[in-house]
């Protein structure tokens, strides 16, 4: 088993003859972990291939601890572990989850992580991300770990939010929202055409309990203005990196996800 604290109670077998031991990186299972970080998970360095550690003890070999990233170091630890044979699976069963066991074993949720994180992580609009979360649901059965955010469309709206979700989260109150709801506003495009009074209405006459605050934050949240003038037709030059930036404004209804 790994042995993360203690290492001086096998001083006394110093010998590597005796016990083989190995470096194994632990890997934290939550849903914030990067792709590269679960990639990592259960990576081994063997002391024999470590320079100078042929003879080296535990106690010796812990100085050769593998380098790690800022990265790494927040998301997981390197530890030293006895070797079991080929199969060390069982290190699986020590590494934090952010879910019960009784959910989903380790080995399954890695892989579920693993197929989460290469939707979130890739550069995709976040609309095609939503699908494509909706769709690899659609394929497998992840009951045993969805029922622990409360299904499906409960962790999808958690990892990826809709647009008006996500304008709550950035302190615009529900009263608002409820309302540019109605009003059919669920992307960026639509809540400029709306700021811009394009659709008719004041929002600090016509929303209730829209404060100037309230308006402020909306704004940021707008499609910039030259891009609007490009987006309505009028005769503006439009450049290779305006072009990047209307795509990304009209298909990414927010700014940023959580995850």
């Amino acid at each position: 088993m790994p042995l993360t604290e203690g290492i001086g109670a096998h001083h006394l077998m110093s010998k590597r003859d005796l016990i083989d031991w190995q470096w194994m990186f632990l890997a934290n299972l939550t849903i914030e972990t990067p792709l590269a970080i679960l990639r990592r998970h259960a990576d081994t360095v063997d002391p024999a291939q470590v320079s100078g550690a042929e003879n080296a003890d535990p106690v010796i070999f812990s100085s050769l601890m593998p380098g790690m990233s800022k990265n790494e170091s927040i998301y997981g630890e390197w530890v030293i572990s006895e070797k079991i044979g080929d199969d060390s699976g069982a290190s699986l069963n020590v590494v934090v989850m952010d879910i019960p066991e009784s959910a989903c074993a380790p080995g399954r949720y890695l892989t579920f992580l693993t197929t989460f994180r290469s939707i979130i992580e890739s550069s995709d609009q976040t609309l095609n991300k939503r699908k494509r979360i909706e769709r690899w649901f659609d394929e497998e059965t992840w009951s045993d770990v969805l029922v622990w955010w409360n299904g499906e469309k409960e962790f999808t709206n958690r990892v990826i939010p809709r647009f008006l979700d996500h304008l709550v989260a950035q302190g615009i109150p529900k009263k608002v929202t409820d309302q540019l709801d109605i009003l059919g506003i669920d992307n960026r495009l639509a809540l400029t055409r709306l700021m811009h009074g394009k659709l008719g209405i004041d929002l600090r006459v016509d929303l209730e309990g829209c404060s100037k605050k309230t308006e402020e934050i909306l704004s940021t949240f707008c499609i910039r203005e030259h891009l609007m003038d490009i987006v309505e037709g009028k005769n503006v030059t439009v450049s290779d990196d305006d072009q990047r930036k209307i795509s990304e404004q009209l298909q990414d209804s927010f700014i940023q996800t959580i995850y």
